[in-house]
């Protein structure tokens, strides 16, 4: 009989220790997943963090690169403003010369600009980015007919010059 109440004290003592034992796994697979999911959420972040930063810089090079089509256009015009006013004071000469190859050379630069400014937009990561393209490309023909215009009108002061 003695025998038999140690057997009867282990027992309760096994089924305590296999309750520790189970509770502390149990803790354990929570502690690992949640570390798992630390690490996911962590991943993501960075992964946010780098698409966002990709965007913004897409966007600032968009707005340089828009920016500076813009002011070589703006220089063609005032090349077109002084020629204008230029040919009237003293007709066609050396100076007037100068004004059209000023102009033609900032539109052949607001050209070149617009080109970047299309090639980013078409591998930007940014659908609304991309969605500037239409503009853009909206862009090239009237680029087209200013210039045709200013040589119109270029070659029509000419042939006053030559008439007059």
């Amino acid at each position: 009989m003695a025998e038999s109440i140690p057997h009867e004290n282990q027992k309760p003592f096994r089924v305590q220790a296999s309750i520790l034992s189970q509770v502390l796994l149990a803790s354990g697979i929570v502690l690992v997943m949640a570390l798992v999911i630390a690490v996911i959420s962590f991943l993501s972040l960075q992964n946010f963090q780098r698409a966002i930063n990709t965007t913004l810089s897409q966007a600032n090079q968009v707005q340089e690169m828009a920016s500076a089509a813009q002011n070589q256009f703006l220089l063609a015009r005032q090349s077109e403003a002084e020629f204008m006013g230029l040919w009237r004071t003293v007709g066609m000469g050396d100076e007037t010369t100068k004004l059209v190859a000023e102009n033609d050379q900032s539109m052949t630069d607001a050209r070149y600009q617009l080109s970047l400014l299309e090639d980013l937009v078409q591998t930007a990561s940014d659908p609304d980015l991309r969605s500037i393209l239409d503009e853009i490309q909206t862009l090239r023909p009237l680029f087209s007919d200013y210039e045709q215009t200013f040589q119109k009108t270029v070659l029509t002061k000419a042939i006053l010059k030559n008439v007059a």
